[in-house]
């Protein structure tokens, strides 16, 4: 996992495209969870990833928090921008830690909403990074998520 300065790939979406491009990380936490608080997503023939509820993954070309996914319902996307099975969402049963990434951490009157260079890969999947997951609830972010 990359830290603070060094570089990561972000990713923008245009038009149904996804590009990528270098950029410095600005922020970097990491935030202890309890058994039970994390979820287990199972994707693309056994994948495991393990993340916090409100971690936001590219589905169908908007954002949907992980506790919000249907499995066999919705397709996670690759950084390639191929659809991934999911398969399945559990709660996780061990204590574990919810890391967060974001490549600039601005107030809400400095962020316009876009998703453009606020996307990463994890575990082989697109998701959004802090930034976006700070601002989900909010006007600005309704155009990118998806219905729950």
């Amino acid at each position: 996992m990359a830290v603070v300065g060094e570089d990561a790939l972000a990713g923008t979406l245009r038009d149904g495209a996804l590009s990528w491009r270098a950029r410095p990380v600005g922020f970097h936490a990491e935030a202890p969870r309890a058994a039970g608080q994390m979820l287990r997503i199972t994707y693309g023939g056994g994948r495991m990833l393990v993340v916090g509820p409100a971690r936001l993954f590219l589905v169908g070309g908007k954002l949907r928090r992980a506790d919000q996914l249907g499995p066999r319902l919705d397709r996670l996307v690759t950084p390639q921008g191929e659809p991934v099975a999911l398969e399945e969402l559990r709660q996780h049963q061990e204590a574990g830690v919810d890391r967060h990434l974001a490549f600039d951490v601005v107030s809400s009157d400095a962020f316009d909403g876009r998703m453009d260079d606020h996307l990463m890969e994890i575990g082989g999947v697109v998701c959004g990074d802090y930034l976006l997951q700070l601002y989900q609830g909010t006007a600005m972010m309704k155009p990118n998520m998806a219905v729950a």
